[in-house]
């Protein structure tokens, strides 16, 4: 904590440009780093994670245009200064957020029978054998063939149903994954043969369908309770592993966008890295609306929040209670940028989705309340506590990279539609196990 302060306060001292607070936001990244070596938790480290990806998507490019001079599609050194230092907030306030936060206490509340885990387990597997079909059939080939990227427009691949037999399966397989977790052996757990065949089969067609945000949330969704268990890795394996997973969303982006008739294996893990930097592009954009329109004040959020509840937000665009242009930060973006939303998507960045509804303040104060909420459940022991705050910490764990290149509230509806479905499932296993 008090390196934290010390490094805040001597950048106010530095030169004020993309190098200063390029290095002090990768000193904070550090110290953060640094810190979490010391702890003990349950969990893998989301926070790092989060940061991280932070870090490559909001300062890699100003970085590379200043440093390498490298040409890219903004050059204006004034305002990548201006944004650089608003990312260097964000990342001191989250870190700040994280280290004034208390841990959670861990209290046990409820003695898990290995019956009840099992009905459970097998619930869940069944529902999701069922929404799986369901969604193939509803997707249709062109899920499987990456046509939503490779024509480079919009489709309906994921709207309606599929969208919502979707978002579903996610929750499902973290579900799934929160009650193999409160077993002591992770990997070795009983019972769950279907699952990992449910899993692969959905975690291939994800690479076919050339979806690599699920594919990456899928992985950290597994690995997020590899340190309570007794699975282990050496460092050969796990450097291996993490080299092989950058070549395989490489591979996944060149397979939707074009042809695999030829392939660099080093310019694959490059282009992984700068194409996740290349959502910068976005932050340069809510600047400009910020500067042109002001601050929405929370407007673009009225989608995501209204989306809780199924089929409202669609009703609400209907009855023109809200707008398809506002109806989130990418949709600003995307008709900023071209004038129409008919086409792929921009997408957004935390920051970015921040900066336009609530100006460079609310970058920071939003990065605090979110670093506050990782330490919560950084620390969270599936033993210890209830199925949805474990369940909870899963879905941060997982989505920890795509919330960078996203929005705060991304996680929000997974959250809230898997209290609901945890909720059901547990009353059906418990009367069936009189738990």
């Amino acid at each position: 904590m008090r390196g934290l302060i010390v490094l805040f306060i001597v950048s106010f001292f530095m030169p004020n440009n993309i190098v200063t607070y390029a290095i002090f936001s990768l000193l904070v990244v550090i110290n953060q780093y640094w810190l979490s070596m010391k702890s003990k938790t349950n969990m893998i480290r989301g926070d790092i994670i989060f940061l991280a990806a932070f870090f490559i998507i909001h300062l890699l490019w100003p970085m590379l245009i200043l440093l390498l001079g490298v040409e890219y599609r903004y050059s204006d050194v004034g305002v990548l200064n201006y944004l650089s230092q608003i990312s260097f907030y964000a990342i001191f306030s989250f870190s700040l957020g994280f280290f004034i936060a208390s841990p959670p206490k861990n209290r046990s509340k409820k003695v898990w029978s290995e019956k009840f885990l099992i009905r459970y387990g097998k619930n869940l597997d069944l529902l999701l054998l069922v929404l799986l079909t369901t969604f193939y059939i509803s997707a249709g080939k062109s899920y499987f063939l990456a046509e939503v990227y490779k024509v480079g427009g919009s489709s309906d691949t994921l709207s309606g149903l599929p969208g919502y037999l979707y978002s579903i399966i996610i929750i499902l397989i973290f579900l799934r994954i929160t009650i193999i977790s409160k077993t002591p052996d992770f990997f070795r757990s009983k019972n769950i043969k279907l699952f990992k065949v449910l899993f692969f089969t959905f975690f291939i067609s994800s690479i076919l369908s050339g979806d690599r945000s699920s594919v990456l949330s899928l992985v950290l969704g597994v690995l997020a309770f590899v340190p309570s268990s007794s699975f282990k890795l050496s460092k050969v394996k796990l450097a291996s592993g993490f080299i092989g997973f950058f070549v395989l969303m490489g591979f996944i982006r060149v397979w939707r966008s074009s042809s695999l008739s030829y392939v660099n294996l080093t310019e694959l893990l490059f282009s992984t890295v700068l194409n996740l930097a290349d959502s910068f592009r976005v932050f340069v954009y809510a600047n400009e609306i910020v500067n042109t329109e002001g601050v929405y004040l929370g407007l673009t959020w009225l989608g995501p929040l209204s989306g809780l509840v199924p089929f409202l937000q669609g009703r609400l665009v209907y009855m023109k209670i809200l707008s398809v242009d506002t109806l989130n930060s990418p949709n600003v973006f995307t008709l900023y940028r071209y004038n129409t939303l008919d086409i792929s998507g921009e997408g957004s960045t935390i920051a970015s989705d921040l900066l336009i509804n609530f100006g460079s303040f609310g970058v920071s104060f939003g990065m605090l309340i979110l670093g506050v909420i990782f330490k919560k459940v950084i620390f969270v022991n599936p033993f210890k506590n209830s199925i949805i705050i474990s369940f909870t910490a899963v879905i941060l764990i997982a989505f920890s990279v795509y919330i960078s290149r996203s929005t705060i509230l991304y996680p929000l509806k997974f959250i809230a539609w898997g209290a609901i479905i945890n909720f059901l499932v547990y009353t059906i296993s418990s009367l069936r196990t009189n738990e």
